[in-house]
């Protein structure tokens, strides 16, 4: 398994899984961004209450570029994030990377 970190475009990407650090305060700004047609996933996001707390995850099939799944991972208050938080929650994009890549081997079987 290959992780990369980048910001880039998300027309760019090709990836099996795209993670979103987003915060409380412009989670939804973020989602529009990616999600420009339908609404589809801001909709579900809305539906499930995920905020952007700290800690909060929620994951979604997307399915274009390439790209299988978005995870998205709430990181709190604008004000109080560090970098540091970053690698708390890496333990958790690699359970999900991990979950989506056998996800895709099954598929294949």
């Amino acid at each position: 398994m290959i992780y990369k970190v980048k910001s880039t475009r998300i027309e760019a990407v090709n990836a099996d899984l795209l993670v979103f650090f987003v915060t409380e305060e412009d989670w939804e700004v973020d989602v529009r961004r990616l999600d420009k047609n339908n609404g589809e996933i801001l909709r579900h996001l809305k539906h499930v209450d995920f905020s952007g707390k700290e800690g909060a995850q929620e994951d979604f099939p997307y399915f274009k570029n390439d790209v299988k799944q978005v995870l998205f991972i709430g990181v709190g208050k604008k004000n109080n994030f560090r970098l540091e938080d970053l690698r708390n929650h890496a333990a958790k994009i690699s359970k999900k990377a991990r979950s989506v890549a056998y996800l895709d081997s099954a598929k294949r079987s």
